[in-house]
């Protein structure tokens, strides 16, 4: 999904989560002006969102890590 965030509360909220203690993976690139853009960020499937649930997969830019997503989704969902 894509969309446009001029409070950037959703990069305010990304922040917190790269922050987070282990085992929410970093993202390897992608910080302007101190907030996180272009990024993929992939969840396991029933991920319970009360609990704040690590992602499976966090990097960026989109175009350059299309294989390494398709990887994790494999992983991750078991299919492509």
């Amino acid at each position: 999904m894509q969309f446009w965030d001029p409070k950037h509360l959703v990069a305010q909220e990304l922040s917190r989560k790269a922050a987070a203690s282990p085992p929410q993976p970093k993202p390897a690139c992608c910080v302007s002006k101190g907030f996180f853009w272009d990024d993929v960020i992939l969840y396991a499937p029933h991920a319970q969102w009360s609990s704040d649930p690590p992602s499976a997969f966090w990097n960026g830019p989109v175009v350059r890590v299309i294989p390494s997503l398709e990887d994790a989704f494999t992983k991750t969902v078991g299919v492509l």
